[in-house]
């Protein structure tokens, strides 16, 4: 038996930075993450490729290096739980929280009707051919979700929440996430389902939830979008066309009655910590 004394560990990524460095760290990725965007839609024109290199290149890459040098993996780092309960709630969370953002969103675009220069630019984007459309969908799918919830929910949210306690967190980092979007005309709708991912990511502990509730939002968008007009969409942010208001109601319904139930079941021991703050 060796009586050598084990090398000591580095500790953990949350415990070996402070507060105002991960703050530091994620505006960091933010603007790293602009500027590979614009590299890559120079070199491609297309501006899901360009998201897909950009959340590669200047989110997944640099924080899989911080937590690695830290000792983890992403994946414990950043609280991704694969369990059944985020998967869920997460999924039927996003489906659900279509209707009532899309309906929110189109009331920004009465206020603030987006720019002709914005039109012309999604119109473009549509993906056209098969390849495109993959492209597209592993953009709205697999890395948006995954770029912008490590960024806002998995380092701005859990930060704030730290410091400042749930309520205030959730609220101020629903409005930077529907800010920084650069689309008034889709405000009201970013906000609300900022608060959403924030509140799905305190209710299961994982932020695998808030990740599957985008993908899905954004998968339900782009298909619709796809499928409708350039134009059309971006007037209406989505509408809900025939039905829409029984649609509507039934989903922001079945989306209350899903919160009520997850706030019912979380345990103090699995979701909420002291330090989390619920005030």
């Amino acid at each position: 038996m060796s009586l050598e004394p084990s090398p000591p560990q580095r500790p953990r990524l949350w415990e070996a930075w402070t507060q105002f460095q991960l703050l530091v760290f994620a505006l960091l990725l933010l603007g790293a993450e602009l500027f590979w965007w614009t590299v890559v839609f120079r070199l491609t024109e297309n501006a899901f490729a360009a998201s897909v290199a950009s959340v590669a290149l200047a989110v997944v890459l640099p924080c899989g290096a911080a937590a690695w040098w830290h000792g983890e993996t992403l994946l414990q780092a950043f609280q991704i739980r694969a369990r059944f309960l985020p998967v869920v709630a997460g999924v039927a969370a996003g489906l659900l929280s279509w209707a009532p953002a899309s309906y929110l969103a189109s009331l920004s675009a009465h206020l603030r009707p987006p720019s002709p220069e914005y039109l012309d630019l999604l119109a473009a984007n549509l993906p056209k051919t098969q390849v495109e459309m993959v492209v597209a969908y592993l953009a709205v799918a697999v890395a948006a979700p995954i770029g912008e919830e490590l960024i806002f929910r998995g380092l701005f949210f859990r930060v704030l929440r730290d410091r400042w306690g749930f309520v205030r967190a959730m609220v101020l980092t629903a409005l930077f996430f529907g800010v920084v979007h650069l689309a008034p005309w889709h405000l009201f709708g970013l906000v609300a389902l900022g608060l959403l991912l924030a509140l799905l990511y305190q209710l299961t502990g994982s932020l695998l939830a808030p990740m599957l509730a985008h993908a899905s939002y954004n998968v339900v968008a782009l298909t619709l979008l796809i499928r409708a007009s350039a134009t059309e969409e971006a007037t209406a942010a989505a509408g809900l066309g025939s039905g829409g208001w029984t649609l509507l109601v039934a989903s922001a319904a079945l989306l209350l009655g899903l919160l009520v139930w997850l706030w019912r079941r979380s345990r103090p021991t699995d979701t909420v910590r002291p330090e989390d703050g619920w005030r």
